[in-house]
């Protein structure tokens, strides 16, 4: 069995952040007839469920960049990849340090949460945290040892490069610390850096996911710098035309753009004959 798992943003979404009608219908029908298909990606279960709504998805998946696999019909962490202690404590510094607190997300008894502070926090996660106001999952500490309370799975901040990167810097020498900077697919000029175990990424929590299904080939698509790590894990990674030139040249197959369908484009060419030929 091959089991295809599919980054979300940029690839599998369009330049919407959604679903195309095609690629809605041709992933659900290939599901139907039996593929085993997944997605993987930097969004936490809430937010990726909003925007896959319609994709009717059995298979476990991978959210926050592997730190956390769920299972789609329940909404039931399966894995939830906690920082130790002592990484935290040395990350906190490093958000100290650089003058911002971070976005936290953790888990406290059971419920997913994302704690922030507006002190320390830029323009754009204070718009982050307004637009999930009244949602029930952010929480506003009274201070920043606050922050950190419950069991934290990653760190985020959200702003302008000159500010992002100085937070990276500081966050790079964490040896149990993984720091990834990226631009926003949506907004130009505005930057993510997330950080999480160093253990931890889309490649890892993919095999400990292909085992678990029983199957024997993994085939990736993607188009960001968070994908390298899934394609590396994978039997043949397929980067879509608008991906990252890094990201191209670990790929076996280049599809077209997200917004041409490329993913689902390939599968109904190929999973179709797997499935013929099975």
């Amino acid at each position: 069995m091959t089991l295809y798992i599919s980054d979300l943003d940029g690839t599998l979404l369009n330049s919407d952040a959604a679903l195309s009608a095609f690629t809605l219908e041709a992933v659900n029908a290939l599901i139907q007839r039996g593929i085993a298909f997944t997605y993987a990606t930097a969004r936490s279960f809430s937010s990726a469920t909003r925007v896959t709504q319609g994709l009717r998805l059995s298979l476990p998946v991978i959210t926050f960049n592997g730190a956390v696999i769920t299972d789609p019909v329940t909404g039931v962490k399966l894995s939830c990849s906690q920082i130790d202690a002592e990484t935290l404590s040395q990350a906190a510094l490093a958000f100290q340090s650089a003058g911002l607190t971070p976005l936290v997300y953790t888990v406290i008894d059971g419920q997913e949460k994302c704690a922030w502070l507006p002190e320390g926090a830029t323009d754009a996660m204070k718009r982050y945290a307004a637009a999930r106001f009244g949602s029930g999952r952010m929480r506003q500490p009274a201070n920043v040892s606050g922050l950190y309370e419950g069991e934290v799975f990653y760190l985020s901040v959200i702003g302008p490069f000159n500010t992002i990167s100085r937070v990276r810097d500081a966050l790079l020498p964490i040896s149990g610390l993984h720091a990834l900077m990226q631009e926003d697919a949506y907004i130009p000029g505005t930057y993510w850096l997330e950080a999480y175990r160093s253990d931890v990424s889309k490649g890892t929590a993919a095999i400990s996911l292909k085992a678990s299904c029983g199957a024997d080939k993994l085939i990736c698509f993607g188009d960001s710098l968070n994908d390298i790590p899934l394609f590396r894990a994978a039997d043949a990674g397929c980067a879509v035309a608008n991906a990252r030139e890094e990201l191209k040249a670990l790929a076996a197959y280049r599809l077209d753009a997200n917004d041409a369908d490329g993913v689902a484009g390939w599968l109904v060419k190929n999973a179709e004959c797997a499935l013929k030929t099975d």
